[in-house]
């Protein structure tokens, strides 16, 4: 599980925890690291950590991505969801509550995210906003119906 987002510009920066959430079947979807993948965002371990943002922007580093994933704690299965042609940070899952859709973020490398909706099997994935005048969105959840 990659648990720390980090994205973003050398303006506009953002990050924050992942947590896995648990799907109306008892599974778990949460985001993946592909192997090898580093964010332009690194750690300064000499640097004090006040902000969680202790970190120097080098975008010529940054290179992978993440993909969502479904794990059923049952049989430990584990189901990609997420695919994209060139690798894209997709972090922040939460099923629909009937169970139907599962929103998420969705940021290229060195860029802004946005709120993405998919089917709950990873079809018909689709861009819901990039935010105010495009400016990011983050932190996406379902609200009761």
């Amino acid at each position: 599980m990659w648990f720390g987002a980090t994205y973003g510009t050398r303006l506009t920066h953002g990050g924050g925890s992942n947590i896995v959430a648990w799907t109306s079947d008892g599974a778990l979807v949460f985001p993946r690291r592909l192997p090898g993948s580093k964010v332009p965002w690194e750690f300064q371990p000499q640097r004090l950590d006040t902000d969680h943002f202790n970190r120097d922007f080098k975008p010529e580093l940054a290179r992978g991505g993440t993909e969502i994933c479904r794990l059923d704690p049952r049989n430990g299965s584990v189901v990609q969801l997420t695919k994209s042609q060139l690798p894209v940070w997709d972090f922040r899952a939460s099923e629909s509550p009937d169970g139907k859709q599962i929103v998420f973020c969705r940021a290229v490398t060195n860029g802004l995210p946005a709120i993405w909706v998919m089917d709950s099997d990873g079809t018909n994935a689709r861009e819901l906003t990039k935010g105010l005048n495009d400016g990011g969105a983050d932190h996406p959840r379902w609200l009761p119906g």
